[in-house]
């Protein structure tokens, strides 16, 4: 059945219900029903009704003679909730216990597995549990003290039955700590499964319980740094502060994780903050590499999801290479595992805050929190992360563009064991961009969006990839990767001085695609305060100038080129391939 035979469908029942029952169809009600028809009858009264017409009848009651339609939607859900109530009344004990546990468990549940959790217990014809109403009644029925109690049950219940782990941890997402050592692992895999089906929300929730059971250090701090990778794209706010969590707290030995955490406190692109959180990190970073005493924490994959899970928390799982349910794939072992060398986090931090700087376009002159900059007349070649931001100054200059892509080679391809942030790997192979690369600027991007996918990190290696898609004429690749770039880190998430850069993209892909009134629409989308610092704010200009260029509006695309090129060369970017106006 087709959607407008369905909706003519629709508003005939409850036509002819209300005929039916004696209440007339006069044109206010059929202005109602005709708005309550005019898309999917699965919404607006249909849904709040739920498709029995007895029930749309005692709302339009209950309302009066005149009610609008959202006045009409609540009524529907009131008479329905009574019912509801009424219903519980009447059941027997096994019943309401049926009830109960269907409802707890949520919709999407296989009967093969609830049955499991049910045997012996007879249903409830007429009320369905897994209508989130009809749930939300049931347990609300109930006391604090008894919900409780009930989860705890029925959590235990499906670990000694042997249901998935997915299952088990969502059910103890609501209870208490001080569960055995099979809790966390079950925690830990319901919170990856949801990261890997970007439910954000869920996943942030089932991390947090996680960190309230007894956990060893390493998995507490790839717990954290997976719980701000969801933040991200939730609660960016709360990202930034477990990040800096980890930043301040991990122990000396955990230099993986807190480079993994200084990395991704640039994600947003709150630059400045994160310049003075580098910066304090770098000055209170040990002079000497404390010898490692466990396993190196892999900065881009989600905690171990299983394991003999103890006090001292799961067992570290090896990480996966192809991602999945239980979190993005590993990074390449050579850039996740320990950093080696006396001054390996010291440089990696360096290299973040230095970037951070560039970004949020300070010159070095102005910038005075004693980090050295990298460079020099003598490059070290044992200094990696280093390199990979002299790369991208030198490319930005436009002043060695081989030597610049020599840097950037050798920040994306370290030694063994040298830890490379993802932001400064990402510098460089934009570097491989700028110097015209294209194909091996297009096969390191494609390792980073894998080694980050399915996290907020994922944004800057996909926002890199698009660029590059967008320079090369593969516009289809690029809106693909511009969307997946919005579900890992929603606009909501970007920090207000590098919104723009996104904005600048779409602009810049619509463009290509000549999708005039999706242009006008992102065009006229208002901005954040803030948004005019920063050099994401030119590249923004450069995009608008064509807009409005392609629009007829000549003198005003005029204008803003030339405030774009006052801000690029004020940042020192001189390199023709970023100043194509010219």
């Amino acid at each position: 059945m087709t959607a407008p035979t369905r909706t003519a469908t629709t508003a005939t029942r409850w036509r002819s219900a209300l005929a039916a029952a004696g209440r007339g169809v006069d044109a206010h009600t059929e202005a109602l029903l005709a708005a309550a028809a005019a898309g999917d009858p699965a919404v607006l009264v249909a849904a709040a009704a739920a498709g029995d017409p007895a029930v749309l009848l005692a709302a339009v009651r209950r309302c009066g003679p005149h009610p609008d339609l959202d006045r009409l939607n609540a009524a529907c859900r009131e008479v329905r909730r009574d019912r509801v109530a009424e219903r519980l009344a009447d059941l027997s004990g096994p019943q309401l216990r049926w009830l109960r546990v269907r409802a707890l468990l949520g919709p999407g549940v296989p009967e093969r597995l609830a049955g499991r959790l049910t045997h012996g217990l007879p249903g409830c014809p007429g009320l369905d549990p897994a209508d989130p109403l009809v749930a939300e009644v049931v347990l609300t029925a109930m006391d604090s003290t008894e919900r409780a109690a009930l989860r705890r049950h029925t959590a235990e219940a499906a670990h000694d039955k042997g249901l998935p782990p997915v299952l088990v941890g969502r059910l103890l997402s609501a209870t208490g700590p001080g569960w055995p050592g099979w809790a966390l692992d079950a925690l830990l895999v319901a919170a990856a499964s949801a990261r890997a089906e970007r439910r954000w929300e869920a996943a942030a929730a089932l991390y947090s319980r996680a960190l309230s059971e007894p956990i060893g250090d390493e998995a507490r701090l790839a717990t954290l740094l997976a719980l701000g990778d969801v933040q991200l794209s939730c609660a960016p706010e709360a990202a930034d502060r477990t990040f800096r969590t980890v930043l301040r707290t991990a122990p000396d030995s955990a230099v993986a994780a807190r480079i993994a955490a200084a990395d991704r406190l640039l994600v947003r692109g709150d630059d400045e903050a994160a310049r003075r959180e580098l910066a304090a990190a770098y000055h209170h970073a040990p002079a000497t590499q404390p010898s490692w005493t466990g396993t190196a924490i892999d900065p881009t994959a989600a905690p171990p999801p299983s394991g003999t899970g103890t006090a001292a928390g799961p067992a570290t799982a090896p990480p996966s290479r192809t991602g999945s349910a239980t979190g993005p794939a590993a990074a390449p072992p050579s850039r996740a595992g320990t950093a080696t060398g006396p001054t390996a986090e010291r440089a990696a931090l360096a290299a973040l805050y230095w970037l951070a700087a560039d970004r949020a376009g300070i010159p070095p002159e102005l910038t005075c929190d004693r980090v050295p900059a990298p460079g020099g007349a003598t490059v070290d070649s044992a200094d990696p992360a280093g390199r990979g931001v002299m790369a991208w100054r030198e490319a930005v200059a436009g002043e060695d563009l081989d030597r610049a892509r020599r840097h950037a080679l050798a920040a994306l391809d370290p030694e063994a064991g040298v830890v490379v942030p993802a932001a400064v790997q990402v510098a460089a192979a934009r570097t491989l961009t700028l110097t015209e690369d294209f194909a091996t600027a297009e096969h390191r991007l494609n390792g980073l969006v894998e080694a980050t996918r399915g996290a907020g990190s994922a944004a800057w290696p996909l926002a890199a990839r698009a660029e590059l898609w967008l320079r090369t004429g593969r516009l289809d690749d690029a809106e693909r990767d511009l969307h997946d770039l919005r579900q890992c880190l929603p606009e909501q998430s970007w920090h207000a001085g590098t919104l723009p850069r996104l904005r600048a993209l779409q602009l810049m892909q619509l463009l290509a695609t000549g999708r005039r009134r999706k242009l006008r629409a992102v065009l006229d989308a208002p901005l954040p305060p803030g948004c005019e610092r920063g050099i994401a704010w030119a590249q923004l200009l450069y995009a608008r100038a064509l807009a409005e260029a392609a629009d007829g509006q000549v003198d005003a695309a005029v204008g803003m080129l030339h405030e774009c090129g006052r801000r690029c060369l004020a940042a020192g970017y001189r390199n023709p391939a970023l100043l194509p106006w010219r």
